[in-house]
């Protein structure tokens, strides 16, 4: 891929083996060593996505699958795992750029808050959200709009936000 000129962005998702809810800080400490892990194996991988799409029930890690625990709540949880994971990252590669695991619950702002409320604004280098809906121009922006408009709350508007899924949704 590096020779073709092509930038990997490898996407890091899934608990660790015998990890839940109720185990979510060992969880968060054994992902750490193994984004780790791997960030040192392939050094001339650029970006690396943790999780994706964990402000859904894609992993009860973060809430996601707890009935009723809010946004904001989960976004606190995930930075809870970024400040674990991001040094952990940088002390094996200090080029490697961590991006938020693109958000899919469509209101990104409360998750994003969560992120910078708990402290997890100097623990990744990219936010990153995935739109899906009709017309798909709308979602980008609209989404794109909200995460931004929340970023700059927090001083931090010069941050790369990236889209890196979007489309129609299999229920259009």
């Amino acid at each position: 891929a590096k020779a073709d000129g092509i930038n990997l962005l490898l996407v890091v998702h899934g608990n660790p083996s015998g990890t839940n809810w109720e185990h979510r800080q060992d969880a968060y400490a054994r992902y750490a060593n193994f984004v780790a892990m791997l960030v040192k194996r392939y050094p001339d991988v650029s970006y690396w996505e943790l999780w994706n799409e964990m402000d859904k029930a894609s992993t009860d890690l973060f809430g996601a699958q707890r009935e009723g625990y809010p946004l904001f709540e989960r976004g606190r949880c995930y930075a809870q795992m970024l400040k674990l994971a991001y040094p952990a990252i940088k002390a094996a590669n200090s080029n490697a750029l961590v991006l938020v695991g693109g958000l899919a619950s469509g209101v990104p702002d409360e998750f994003i808050r969560g992120i910078y409320e708990e402290g997890g604004r100097n623990f990744f280098d990219i936010m990153n959200i995935h739109t899906y809906g009709v017309p798909v121009n709308t979602g980008m922006l609209l989404y794109g709009y909200r995460a931004r408009t929340t970023m700059a709350q927090y001083g931090d508007v010069d941050r790369p936000l990236w889209n890196t899924e979007f489309g129609i949704d299999a229920g259009n």
